[in-house]
């Protein structure tokens, strides 16, 4: 008939999906949850100054590592929307 199977009330689709299962397991972290639980708050922008002094105590030094300069400096951002901007911005320099 044409009509998109994926629309609000289609017949299709009711009753399809019976339950969700949530994984809130840290099973990554298995050997350091704490590092996990420091992620997670990261991901969800609850990172405290503790997390952040726990993240720089795990530098472990930079004997033999040269620093980019400022023209090589890469991003690092915690969703995806920023880097999209980060991205948008860079290409736009080069059109």
């Amino acid at each position: 008939s044409g009509a998109p199977i994926y629309q609000q009330h289609s017949i299709y689709w009711q009753g399809a999906i019976n339950c969700a299962i949530m994984l809130e397991g840290l099973h990554r972290f298995k050997d350091d949850p704490e590092w996990g639980e420091i992620l997670g708050r990261i991901r969800s922008g609850e990172d405290t100054e503790d997390d952040r002094n726990k993240i720089n105590q795990r530098l472990l030094a930079l004997d033999g590592v040269n620093l980019p300069t400022a023209g090589d400096v890469c991003y690092a951002v915690d969703t995806n929307n920023q880097r999209n901007s980060i991205s948008a911005g860079v290409f736009n320099d080069h059109i």
